[in-house]
């Protein structure tokens, strides 16, 4: 299955939008082209597949409010099975305004039935702990934002005054 029908069918499964041409996940040594994009307990989550080289790594995002507990956060999820056994070989970045998980595969992406468990597991373990979106503009706050914005690639609610001046204009 492409990458684009594995994103179409997840993305459905998920109920989340599927945009085939979004970098989320690119960077300077990896290639991500595409992703799927939802909401789900009060925060932002994107899927997508990563190539880095001959290496493939299924991508997940999930965004929270900044001001969340991300040491608490970290530790919850790093006690996780799904993080700390050694034949899931999945990874774990936990920053200020949220997380990206890595779960390598060598031929066989992993199922929508199991990509859905893993984003479950992590929103859950994250709910009552970090901070859900409040409905406003995540840089001033000030705004009513309900629309999902890709600014520098990464999922965000931005009011437009916010976009203009993190985009230079």
């Amino acid at each position: 299955m492409g990458k684009v029908s594995y994103l179409s069918e997840l993305g459905a499964r998920m109920g989340f939008a599927i945009l085939p041409n979004a970098q989320s996940f690119k960077n300077d040594y990896q290639d991500g082209k595409g992703i799927v994009l939802g909401r789900q307990g009060g925060f932002l989550v994107a899927v997508g597949l990563v190539k880095a080289g001959d290496n493939t790594t299924l991508a997940v995002m999930v965004r929270f409010r900044k001001g969340s507990p991300t040491e608490a956060i970290q530790t919850k999820l790093k006690e996780l099975p799904t993080f700390n056994g050694f034949a899931g070989r999945k990874t774990l970045q936990i920053g200020t305004q949220g997380l990206v998980a890595g779960w390598p595969f060598a031929f066989k992406k992993p199922t929508p039935d199991v990509v859905i468990a893993f984003v479950n597991e992590i929103v859950g373990q994250l709910q009552g702990l970090a901070l859900p979106f409040s409905g406003k503009c995540e840089e001033c706050g000030s705004h009513d934002v309900d629309e999902v914005t890709l600014m520098n690639r990464v999922p965000g609610y931005l009011c437009p005054s916010c976009q203009s001046a993190n985009d230079g204009g």
